[in-house]
């Protein structure tokens, strides 16, 4: 009963956070949509590196796990290249879509140049569906810095959307859960 009770309340407060940040981030009402938008792909960029990079650079031996490395390094020098744009102004980090479509390019690089070195050792193939999602990422990456689809206000109310989606997806929850806890309650009660 009282996990049920922390979990609604904490779906409450998370329905108020990401209401709040999906109106504070809108460029009409504020100016900081593109601070926070900068602060959430470094986040985002870190969050991979810390959960998929390190695994395989633990994981893999060899050529991959040099490859994972120096991937996680370009991650991280782009990470922080975002977070310190605010105060530095790097005139290429100023729109997020670039930025997104060079992750996506490294990322593709080093998968194919990791699945030929380990096609050539062992003697399991690079699957093939691998190979064509690499270099479809490759083409999109560099169609996107070539013809950039997506500008900084547009991502900035697409976050704001999907902060409003969250949180009404978050008040729903936290109403079932309350739901739930009154029946627990009224069950309790009658047995009682």
């Amino acid at each position: 009963m009282k996990y049920n009770k922390f979990i609604s309340i904490m779906s409450f407060i998370f329905c108020v956070l990401t209401l709040i940040m999906g109106i504070l981030i809108l460029p009409r009402i504020t100016n900081i949509g593109i601070i926070v938008l900068q602060y959430l792909l470094a986040a985002l960029i870190l969050s991979y590196v810390f959960f998929v990079l390190l695994y395989k650079a633990i994981k893999k031996t060899d050529v991959n796990q040099i490859l994972a490395i120096i991937e996680m390094v370009l991650d991280i020098v782009i990470a922080v290249m975002l977070i310190l744009n605010f105060k530095l102004n790097f005139i290429v980090f100023n729109e997020l879509f670039y930025v997104m479509m060079l992750v996506v390019f490294i990322h593709a690089f080093f998968s194919i140049i990791g699945g030929f070195y380990e096609n050539r050792k062992n003697s399991k193939n690079y699957p093939l569906y691998g190979l064509l999602v690499d270099i479809c990422l490759m083409i999109f990456s560099v169609l996107g810095f070539i013809f950039p689809i997506i500008d900084n206000n547009l991502l900035i109310i697409i976050t704001s959307c999907f902060c409003f989606v969250c949180s009404i997806i978050s008040l729903i929850f936290g109403i079932l859960k309350i739901k739930h806890l009154k029946k627990e309650l009224v069950i309790t009660r009658v047995n009682n």
